[in-house]
């Protein structure tokens, strides 16, 4: 890397993501393996039924808290000369100042989310900073930026 400028995305934005993934699969590993209201059945033996829930709940919050944890500490990103580095936990996602051809400021702005487009015509989601430094220097740094207009003309199945 030639130049080294960490960026953490906004912790407001990222915790309400999570906790929203979190709830949802808290739902859905509840009812594949808790004891699902088994509670109120009449002559119901629930002292294993409490049990069992209590050991899901437990196991559940722990590994939400680790990867909560992982998630705040390892998803970051760089922003280079030639380009943005986006570290989600192990993995590196670079992104080639020249490849991104259009940002849907609309979006981002609405969303406090940037979206932007590629040269392959793929859609690319990034949590913004706290201070917009990406939103910016994306802005600066991409030199072959294109109107919507121009991008939907160059490819044209892709929905912006």
């Amino acid at each position: 890397m030639e130049n080294n400028n960490f960026l953490y995305p906004s912790r407001k934005k990222l915790l309400s993501t999570f906790f929203i993934v979190d709830i949802l699969l808290f739902l859905i590993v509840y009812l594949i393996f808790g004891s699902k209201l088994s509670y109120f059945k009449e002559g119901a033996d629930i002292s294993g039924l409490i049990t069992r829930d209590v050991i899901i709940l437990v196991i559940y919050i722990a590994l939400s808290a680790l990867l909560l944890f992982i998630l705040l500490k390892k998803n970051y990103y760089q922003i280079t000369n030639s380009s943005l580095v986006h570290t989600r936990f192990n993995k590196e996602y670079v992104y080639d100042y020249n490849n991104i051809l259009y940002i849907d400021e609309e979006y981002t702005n609405k969303h406090k989310t940037l979206l932007f487009y590629t040269n392959k015509g793929d859609s690319r989601f990034l949590i913004l900073d706290k201070d917009e430094i990406i939103l910016k220097t994306l802005k600066k740094k991409c030199k072959n930026l294109m109107t919507k207009e121009e991008y939907h003309t160059k490819f044209p199945n892709v929905k912006l």
